[in-house]
């Protein structure tokens, strides 16, 4: 999930930057560099004075936004740039990380401990694993603040999914019944399947990005995790239809959401 929140940091960052600070600024410069073409080209002179107060007024304009968006204590526009780059670079070191736990893959469950690996490659394995819970650490108190809008959204549709798969566990055999490899039973600490979590958290940014004002802004969470829980388990149930299986109907309603919004926030 991290890397997900500091993907859509970086783009909201970026977009701060684009909108709020090169936008006004470019304009303005643009408009000083008309009204002083429109002054020299003022043969007669009978507007040039006015012409000349405009353009002195909008120089004016771009100067002073310039000095605030460089200007740390304001949080202008280099504030917004430096934030998104950071949100971006942390954003590929997550996935460097990810990759490695990727390859750790083959000692999961016993393999650190039994098995046909070397006593060296459990070591390194171990080793490995050390150093990128320490990295996650340090990454995570050197990186700034996400955005709360931001979090809002990712933590609440975790909160949903948690209680759709303890109030509806049916609807999990029938959503995981997709992914071969998933044989453990639901248990109250972990209640979603890591294969479900990740196909949700892909839907929901497409349904992010979808949002016309993204990613200047981000959509109202609550609106946004509904509309991705309803297409994440009708999804499952058109799935569920093509493979003819045989699963209760009730497992899973969208009206789930209605009913339990006041006690997932």
């Amino acid at each position: 999930m991290m890397k997900r929140t500091n993907h859509f940091a970086a783009a909201h960052y970026r977009a701060r930057h684009f909108w709020f600070w090169f936008v006004p600024i470019s304009s303005t410069v643009f408009l000083t560099m008309l009204l002083c073409l429109a002054t020299a080209a003022d043969v007669s002179g009978a507007s040039r004075v006015g012409l000349s107060l405009f353009a002195a007024l909008f120089a004016t304009v771009a100067l002073f936004l310039n000095f605030v968006q460089a200007s740390p204590r304001f949080r202008g526009g280099s504030w917004s740039n430096s934030r998104a780059e950071v949100h971006r670079s942390a954003e590929v070191e997550l996935g460097q990380v990810a990759f490695r736990l990727d390859t750790l893959g083959k000692y999961d469950g016993r393999g650190l401990t039994s098995g046909s690996h070397s006593t060296k490659s459990r070591a390194n394995a171990i080793r490995d694993l050390y150093r990128i819970d320490v990295y996650l650490q340090a990454m995570q108190r050197c990186t700034p603040e996400i955005p709360q809008s931001i979090n809002d959204v990712f933590y609440l549709l975790a909160q949903r999914l948690k209680n759709i798969c303890r109030k509806y566990p049916n609807a999990v055999k029938l959503r995981t019944s997709a992914y071969a490899y998933y044989e453990d039973e639901v248990s109250p600490e972990n209640p979603v399947p890591v294969e479900m979590q990740i196909d949700a958290l892909d839907l929901l940014g497409r349904e992010i990005q979808n949002y016309f004002m993204y990613p200047l802004f981000m959509p109202n969470a609550q609106d946004v995790v509904s509309r991705t829980i309803d297409i994440f388990f009708a999804k499952s149930e058109e799935d569920r239809s093509r493979r003819g299986d045989t699963v209760a109907a009730t497992d899973y309603s969208p009206s789930y959401h209605e009913d339990e919004t006041q006690g997932l926030v």
